[in-house]
């Protein structure tokens, strides 16, 4: 696992042929956030600012960088009454 910033490149070790779960999710803030707890999975939502949030498998075919497309969707969104 590991922390990525929008336009930079985030290499993992992976071996080929393997399945992968990924998952990504942002605040779309400039904010450094914590990674998930691994144990449950669970991601700690914030009351300032809308969660995005993305998830999928990849398999590695090959040796080297292999990248994925992150396309978020919204999960929650803060609501002021």
């Amino acid at each position: 696992s590991g922390l990525a910033t929008s336009g930079e490149l985030l290499e993992i070790d992976v071996v080929k042929g393997a399945d992968y779960k990924w998952i990504a999710y942002s605040y779309n803030t400039e904010d450094v956030i914590e990674e998930p707890q691994h144990s449950q999975m669970t991601i700690d939502s914030r009351t300032d600012a809308p969660l995005l949030y993305a998830s999928g498998m990849v398999r590695s075919a090959v040796v080297g960088s292999e990248p994925i497309v992150i396309n978020f969707q919204h999960q929650l969104a803060q609501v002021q009454v």
